[in-house]
This record gives structure tokens, sequence and C-alpha cells, in this order.
């Protein structure tokens, strides 16, 4: 009904309407856009308002997708120069456009054909404009057409952007090279105390290994400075209330993403409504360019946000070559010989570049260990038979129940999904093909030559996380841990602090009457608990009356402190940077195992360094110090020091050391007169442990409020604008109540038609 009146609307509106003719077309698409420039696309099939779409998404955001593209096939250089041909060679050895081009095959008729449709829309677009965007012309080269596999490198480059465990578990595997196992096994803890998973731990709550008797080493470490050590998994928030919670009596659903900040931003804001005999359907909400249908909103009936799961599919494999053969390697069954890729990189203005890319039948040679030992890597995301868009299959669910078991086939990278119906219930459900482990845990590179270890297919679905209807009316996800212990080992073994899990609960309560604003609020919330620990060693450590002004001076906005990361305080920069130093500092004594052996690069989570910092035990106490009051002294000295010494001093509010930089990716290459809009820069408040995910370069892609029975209610933030072109007056025109957190609606306003797409006449003969 909805898509009937609507579409009986924008016939009768006036105006210019640019009629672009489509032989693929069955029939008429109507595309009206508001005064921001968010589309309202109007068709009778899904495929012909994925079209519409295509076309949309290619006039404003054809730079952003090609983009996407190009970093996942490893082809940036080709259109940008030398400065990435280094990305190039890491992305290509993955051979993204060829394993894609696989995929689009092994897709089910329905997939492709939105796929198609999809690439014929956004060529579509490209012919439709007067001249391309200004980028091309900056270095100097036309746009390549799309097709249905350049969809699919999109979703590849969302899913390496979403990809946490490579590094980690290359340093893992190192690491175990140098520390005692003791200490191996409680840096590498996947549990930290404060955990508040959604399914609750089995039994007492998870504990943390035993501690150490005494450090690897008891030299005492070189200055470890200034550098930042690892703040936990930075990222995105979810929430979900049941009706019985709300005021309205509607199930409500706040999602705020969070992701790198560019311009223009990685959402595309879109409504798509089609209608054909008994199916209608009706789609609003955000979009990635380069990819159909709605990733994060409603049909209507549901509403879903994601938080990334961060956890592990990345395998990496320790490979056995034949002594007397180096052109093979050892399977269970034999010897087998590499697959051998010669891939030519283009380079703009440059001679092409050869890479040799070397795969196994598990995945690519990625890497050597420090005794030259290949290694190679299993990973869901190049293989046919654990990708998919099935996430389009949302524009139909009617409940819960429906998008569960929708999510549950989606084989994008792996999500927390939250769900909302309009009969106030709510459900939780973890995205993507999952690996079955064999013969190991997947925490160290081994070898699968013997065919000990491997994966056994997919996880059995009885352990893949569910909760639908949980009892107190409450789902929360911040990328920490949401299984009870035993199942999240069959899952990963590094999660994001509980903090932001643990403000959301406190947030949430047992409040009744719940509302929009309420949902909005949450997501502006800048409480920063995690650093409460550490104001308090400062105070412990540093005497009121020491004899250096500036460190009584620093200790005192210290005190000071309210606890949270609004723009104006002074003493969270002072603990921001005291944090990481003692983090560092002790991590140095840990991980330090003599003779100029070091594991500083290892990942680990804070909770054995919370352990320590809360315990002080005297038996760890540095052999160089008396106790851990002097240690912890000594590092805010040098942290008030450093601090001193530069532009503002100690002074300095947080808003403006937590300075925006949001930028166009190309504006470091861009000519000089062109940066000034190509960068913003403006102080804010947020930090990575509150709820208000904010630094530099990182924050809220998003922020939506939602109950799929009130979308008129619906709230929807994003920065920078709608448009890709910085000559539009959609380029930024959303971005000032993203930062401020004004309220602006989800649902698209007053519009008229712009563009109707028809269908090629029949000609008779």
């Amino acid at each position: 009904m909805i898509c009937g009146v609507l579409l009986a609307g924008l016939m009768g509106c006036v105006g210019q309407i640019d009629k672009i003719v489509n032989e693929q077309l069955a029939n008429m698409v109507q595309i009206s856009i508001d005064d921001h420039g968010v589309p309202t696309i109007v068709g009778s099939s899904m495929l012909d308002v994925v079209r519409g779409e295509g076309f949309m998404h290619a006039r404003d955001r054809y730079v952003q997708m090609d983009m996407m593209r190009r970093y996942a096939a490893g082809e940036m250089a080709e259109l940008a120069g030398a400065n990435f041909l280094a990305l190039d060679q890491s992305n290509r050895r993955y051979r993204g456009r060829a394993v894609c081009e696989e995929i689009f095959t092994s897709l089910s008729p329905r997939e492709q054909a939105v796929l198609e449709a999809y690439a014929d829309g956004v060529n579509m677009g490209l012919d439709s404009m007067e001249s391309f965007p200004r980028e091309y012309g900056v270095f100097g080269s036309d746009p390549r057409r799309w097709t249905p596999a350049d969809s699919l490198l999109v979703n590849l480059s969302m899913t390496m952007t979403l990809t946490d465990s490579s590094e980690a578990e290359l340093d893992r595997h190192e690491a175990r090279r140098i520390l005692p196992p003791e200490w191996i096994e409680f840096l590498l803890t996947p549990v930290d105390p404060r955990d508040k998973p959604m399914i609750p731990d089995v039994g007492s709550p998870a504990q943390l290994p035993p501690m150490p008797r005494a450090f690897p080493s008891d030299m005492k470490p070189d200055d470890p400075g200034e550098a930042p050590a690892r703040q936990g998994v930075p990222g995105s928030n979810n929430w979900a209330v049941a009706g019985s919670r709300t005021a309205a009596g509607g199930a409500l659903l706040a999602s705020d993403p969070h992701l790198m900040i560019t311009l223009p931003g990685i959402w595309y804001r879109v409504q798509l409504l089609w209608s054909a005999g008994d199916q209608t359907a009706e789609l609003t909400g955000l979009s990635i360019p380069g990819l159909p249908g709605v990733t994060i909103g409603t049909n209507g009936r549901v509403a879903w946000g994601f938080t990334n799961a961060t956890i592990d599919r990345m395998d990496f494999i320790l490979l056995e070559i034949d002594p007397d053969d180096p052109s093979r390697y050892k399977v269970p069954d034999g010897w087998e010989s590499f697959e051998e890729f010669e891939e030519e990189i283009k380079v703009m203005g440059d001679e092409p570049e050869t890479l040799n890319s070397r795969w196994t039948r598990w995945g690519p040679v990625v890497d050597s260990d420090a005794d030259g030992s290949l290694i190679a890597v299993a990973w869901p995301a190049l293989r046919p038979e654990c990708v998919n868009i099935n996430v389009i299959e949302m524009a139909h669910v009617s409940n819960v129940d429906d998008a569960v078991e929708v999510m549950r086939g989606w084989y994008g990278p792996p999500q927390n999904v939250l769900l909302a119906d309009s009969d106030g219930r709510i459900a939780y459900v973890l995205s993507g093909w999952l690996p079955a482990r064999r013969g190991f845990d997947g925490r160290f590179p081994v070898s699968w030559a013997d065919g000990n270890a491997g994966w056994d297919g997919p996880l059995d679905e009885s352990l893949r996380p569910v909760v639908v209807d949980p009892p107190d009316g409450v789902l929360y996800t911040a990328n920490n841990r949401i299984a009870e212990l035993e199942q999240s080992r069959l899952l990963g073994h590094e999660w994001g602090s509980p903090d932001r899990a643990a403000r959301i609960d406190e947030l949430l309560g047992d409040r009744v009457d719940l509302d929009e604003a309420d949902m909005l609020a949450m997501q502006l919330d800048t409480a920063a608990p995690g650093l409460e620990l550490y104001r308090d060693l400062a105070l412990q450590s540093v005497s009121e009356a020491h004899p250096d002004e500036q460190v009584r001076r620093a200790r005192q906005l210290v005190a000071e402190w309210n606890g949270t990361s609004d723009a104006d305080q002074i003493g969270i920069g002072i603990l921001n940077r005291y944090r990481r130093a003692v983090n560092r500092n002790l991590k140095s004594y840990m991980v330090d195992a003599g003779d100029g052996a070091s594991a500083m690069s290892l990942r680990i989570s804070e909770a054995p360094i919370r352990m320590v910092l809360e315990q002080q035990p005297k038996h760890l106490v540095p052999a160089s110090h008396g106790d851990w009051s002097r240690v912890n002294r000594e590092v805010f000295e040098r942290v008030v020091a450093a601090m001193t010494a530069e532009e503002g001093g100690l002074e300095t509010p947080w808003g403006e050391r937590n300075q925006s930089f949001i930028a166009h990716p190309f504006a470091a290459v861009f000519p000089e007169w062109l940066r000034g809009n190509l960068v913003i820069e403006k102080p804010q408040s947020g930090y990575w442990g509150s709820v208000r995910v904010a630094s530099s370069r990182f924050g809220a892609s998003a922020r939506m409020v939602i109950d799929p029975a009130r979308p008129r209610e619906a709230i929807l933030q994003t920065p920078g604008g709608q448009s890709g072109s910085w000559e539009s007056p959609n380029w930024m025109d959303f971005h000032d109540d993203w930062q401020g957190g004004q309220p602006t609606p989800m649902m698209p306003g007053e519009s008229s038609v712009r563009f109707e797409l028809v269908p090629k006449p029949i000609t008779t003969p």
C-alpha cells in the first residue's frame, strides 16, 4: 500500500525530470531527492529499484566505490600512483579480483541477478554524468565501468577493514619463542573479570590465569617514552530494548557503528520501495556505495544494527617445505606443488610492477617467521562457499524470528546483529561463516601438514550465539565478549574492553519508559570509567607537596577531572597520556626476556595489566625500584615533563587534544588550493573507552535510533554529507548535527522527482 500511494504522489510532482532510458528495466523507476540529497527510489521490483540505487550511488559516490574495489583488488596505484604501490603489493597477494569473480559464479541465481542489476544501474549513472568527478581530472584518467564482481570487492574491502586478527596471531607466534609459558598464558588471556557477556558464563565468573612469580627478566628496560600501548579494540555499540521497557510500548534499537571517519563518510542514506503483486518491500537506512540494498536500517517491520564481532576467522599455517623440491609443501596425503600466479600491478605514470603470488590448498602464502618458515593463511573471505550477500533478504522479514534466520545465513564480515520488531520484540545473533577448528585453538600458527589440524567446515549452528526475547528486555554489545567462555573460545581470543558494555548496562539499568531521545543521549555519553584506576594511581603515588610545580599542577588537574571525556575537561588529557605510559612501562617489564629479546609488539588485553596495577604485588616490583609507588610516580613525572614542553602545555582542553582530522583520502596528494574543502579539524568530546568513541580519525560513522513501529520518530546522524563532491551543497550538510549530537530524522524529507528511469520502448518491425 505505502509503495503505491508514494508512487502515485511522486508521479504528481512537478519540476524538471531527467528521463534515462535503460533496456534492462522491466518497468519505470522514479527517484525523488530531498534537500539533503537523500533519494527515495520507487519501482515495481527489487531488481529495478536496485538499478536505481546503483544509478544514484554512481552519481553521488563513484570515487568512493572505485577506491574500495581498488583497495581490495590491489589496484590503487593504477589510479593514484607509486605512493600506493606498497599497499597494492600487500593486498594483491590475496588476488581479490580473481577471488571475487569466482565467488560471483558460486552465488545463487537470485544474488547474481541482484548484483548484475546493481552494476547495470551504476553504469547507467556513469553514462548520465555531464562530467566525471573532479578526482579523475586530477589523476588524468577516466573511471572504469562497474562489474558484479566489483561489488564483491567492496564487500571484501569491508571484510578486510573489519578483520583484526592477522598481526595479532603472528605477534603471538614470535612472542611464544621468547617468553616463558606462564607469561604467555597470563598476557594472552581472553578473559577479563569485568566481562559482561549477554550469554552468561556457566558457574563462577571467569578468572584470569595465575599471576607469574617473576618477570621474564629483572633487567630495567630502557625508558619506554610516550609511544602508545594497545588500547584494546575501539569500536561500535548497539543495544535493543523490548517494548516492556519503552514509553511507546514498541521495541527500540540503537546502533552506532564506529569506523575510520573520512570524507565522504562510508554510509549513503537511501529509501527503497517496490511493489509487484503481493510482494511489497520498504527499506530505509544506510547503504554502502558499491553494494546493493540497505546494510543498516529497517524494512518497516524489523530494524537491525551491527557492531563488529571481532571474532578470529584468520588462521595462519606453518608450511613444511619439501627439502628436495622447494616448489612443494607437505599436505596430509604427501607433497603438493604451490600454485603460482604472476600479478601485474599497474602504476600511474610509471612502469608496472610484477608480484608473484603463491597459493596453497588452504590459501595464499603471506609471510615467514623468524626461522624463515613460510606461512599461509586460511580465511573464509577468500572462499566462495563462505561468502554471500544474503543480507538482501532482510527486505522481506516480518519479525525477529525471521530476521535471525536470515542473519544466520548471511556470510559477510561477521557482526553482532541486534534486532527489534514492530511487535516490541528483540533478538541477537552472530552473523557470518564461522570455522570449526580441529586440533588447535587458533591462537598460534600451526602446521596442517599431517591432517591433525585444520577446519571441519562451518561451526555447528547449535554453537552460534543467539538470544531471543531476553527476560529483562535488554540486549547490548560493544565489541566485548558476548558468549559464555567455552563458547567464546570457539570464536576467538581477543575482545574489546568491557568498559563500554558495562557503561551501557549501567545507563539502561532497570529503567522503563525509554524513548528515542534517551537512546541518543546514551550514544553521546562521555563517561570514561576505564581511567579511574589511573587517576587513583596518580593521586596515590604523587604527593600534593611534590617539589616540582608542574607536577603539583598536573596532580591538581587530575584530581579535578569530572570523570568524562567532555571537550572542556583538562585532566583527562593528562590521564590518557599517563595511562599509556604506565601500561607501556609495565608491559616492557612483562615482555622483556633479557639479552635484547623483547615482544613489545605483542597485543595484550588490559586485564592482566590492570590486575598487576590493582594488586601491586611485592614480588613483581621491578628490581631497580623499591616499591610500586615510585614506579608510578616516575612515570607521572616523565609524562608531565613531556606535556609541559609541548605547545599548550598541561592546560590544553581535551577537545583540542582530541581534535578531529577528517579528510578526503587524497587530500595529501591533491593541489594545495583544493585542500581547504577536503579536511575538517574541530575540537570534539569523546574517548575510545567512552560510549561516545571519538579520536582524531575514528568515531561514530553513524548513530541510529529506531522503533520500527514509529519510523517518523527515528533518529539518524552521519558525518559529512550525502554527496561525494566537495562542490555540492550536500558535501557537509549533515556534519554539524552529527558532531553536535543534534537529533536529525532518519526518514527522507520532502522531495520531488528528479529522475525517471524508463525501459527502452519496444519497436515493431
